[in-house]
């Protein structure tokens, strides 16, 4: 999966090769001067082959690792029902702790399973929220990412460490445990990767 450092790099050659390139300059001058779509398409598309490969291939890599990133955030999204955008934030946030965007996905798959069970009034899952002060009414309407950071908000201020690890387990599954330094500063990470510019395609 691509982490912070093949995000960065992504831009970086986006940044070289396109925003500072004769190809960019060549789009600034024909977007002035043609009418047709048709007609700007032809001219790019020259342009473009007369770069070369040098240039193309760096492009055509930077442009496969986001396109290779959006998919699968958008799969992941439609499985968690976490905005890819909210995912691209917390994959980050989560590379940054020692954790993945599949651990993510894992502890949050399983925090709405409990909400769920909860809801229909399982005593486990009851349990579960209980112990962190909450109830499925209270996360009820919130978007899955909410949810999480609200959970998370609650286990971290769990002194007790296996208190903590515990409860956690069961409100998130084995996974919850590898977030809870994700969870600790969720919003500063999320802060930080909004200023990167961090986003799916």
């Amino acid at each position: 999966m691509a982490g912070r450092s093949d995000i960065e790099a992504g831009k970086a050659h986006i940044r070289l090769y396109v925003k500072k390139s004769e190809l960019q300059q060549g789009l600034g001058w024909m977007s002035g001067q043609l009418k047709g779509i048709g007609s700007q398409v032809m001219r790019v598309g020259g342009m473009v082959a007369g770069l070369g490969t040098a240039i193309l291939a760096p492009f055509a890599l930077a442009l496969g690792t986001f396109t290779a990133v959006g998919g699968s955030l958008a799969d992941m999204s439609a499985r968690t029902g976490i905005a890819a955008s909210s995912l691209g934030e917390l994959g980050f946030a989560a590379k940054q702790t020692g954790a993945s965007l599949e651990d993510v996905e894992a502890g949050t798959r399983r925090m709405q399973k409990t909400i769920a069970e909860a809801a229909q009034g399982n005593k486990a899952a009851k349990e579960a929220l209980a112990a962190l002060g909450l109830t499925a009414e209270d996360l009820k309407g919130k978007l899955p990412d909410e949810q999480l950071a609200l959970i998370g908000e609650r286990l971290i201020a769990i002194e007790d460490p296996a208190r903590r690890t515990e409860a956690t387990m069961a409100a998130l599954g084995k996974s919850g445990t590898k977030l809870l330094p994700m969870l600790e500063n969720l919003k500063a990470l999320r802060e930080e990767a909004q200023a990167l510019g961090i986003a799916p395609l």
